[in-house]
Formats: C-alpha cells, sequence, structure tokens
C-alpha cells in the first residue's frame, strides 16, 4: 500500500511539473510574439488601428502574466 502511494505521489508530481514547464514554454512564445506586435505597433501612426492593437497588448500582458503566476 505505502508502494501505491508513492507511486501515486511521484506520478502527480511529473505531471504537476510538466504542466509548468508547459505554462512557461507557451508563456515564453506568447511574450516573443507580443513584443513583435509592439514593436510594430509603434511604428503605427497614432489612430484607430493604433488603439486597437494596444488594446489588445494589454489583453495579452494580463494572460501571459496569468500564465506565469500559475506556473
Amino acid at each position: 500500500m505505502q508502494e501505491a502511494g508513492a507511486a501515486y505521489t511521484h506520478a502527480y508530481r511529473v505531471r504537476h511539473l510538466e504542466e509548468q514547464a508547459e505554462a512557461w514554454h507557451q508563456a515564453k512564445r506568447l511574450a516573443e510574439y507580443v513584443t513583435a506586435v509592439r514593436d510594430h505597433a509603434a511604428s503605427l501612426s497614432p489612430g484607430q488601428e493604433k488603439t486597437e492593437i494596444e488594446v489588445w497588448i494589454a489583453f495579452a500582458d494580463a494572460h501571459i502574466q496569468r500564465l506565469t503566476e500559475s506556473a
């Protein structure tokens, strides 16, 4: 019974570790993409398109923050 409990605990920890690593990788990929979008937005003239992109960037930044907090 003890061995089964230890095996379950080990499997749970491994699964959790893999989920954390995947969340970290996803956040890193998204952050790189958002940086590219942010660089593009900086080159735009003021107007509706730039404003919409800035709103999207704020959303993306908040989403990435949530991902990194859970990792």
